[in-house]
């Protein structure tokens, strides 16, 4: 994983660029930084934000089946503007009988699901689309 140094060192980049968000994703970890704009260092103005809603995709960490959650794990089922909280579960990839929880990346709601039940998935596909909470 990223160290102190180095985060604060992508921190600063993104400031002096006027970034304010970065992803970074291999397939053993990912980095989401977001930068409120509103704290700059320096007084120049922040760059003009975007009028549309960015959507987040929530990604498949393994290959296998996609089950919701509620299915048949006794919790309640998600729905499309549903709010949910950083790590709450969204669903599993199922591979035979191991079920691979699916938490969520960050605070928000969830804008459209992607697969049905049964659907099958691969590392990487998409699995939910959210917006995210300021």
């Amino acid at each position: 994983m990223f160290d102190r140094a180095e985060i604060d060192q992508l921190i600063q980049a993104m400031r002096d660029t006027g970034a304010c968000t970065l992803e970074l994703e291999t397939p053993e970890q990912s980095l989401r930084l977001v930068l409120d704009l509103l704290t700059r260092q320096d007084d120049s103005p922040p760059p003009a934000q975007p009028a549309s809603v960015e959507e987040l995709p929530v990604k498949s960490r393994a290959i296998g089946t996609f089950l919701p959650r509620g299915a048949d794990d006794g919790l309640p089922e998600l729905d499309l503007a549903d709010p949910v909280q950083l790590g709450d579960l969204l669903g599993y990839v199922c591979q035979g009988k191991l079920r691979i929880p699916v938490p969520a990346p960050a605070s928000g709601y969830i804008l459209r699901a992607a697969p049905q039940i049964g659907d099958p998935i691969g590392f990487g596909d998409p699995l939910f689309y959210m917006t995210v909470s300021t």
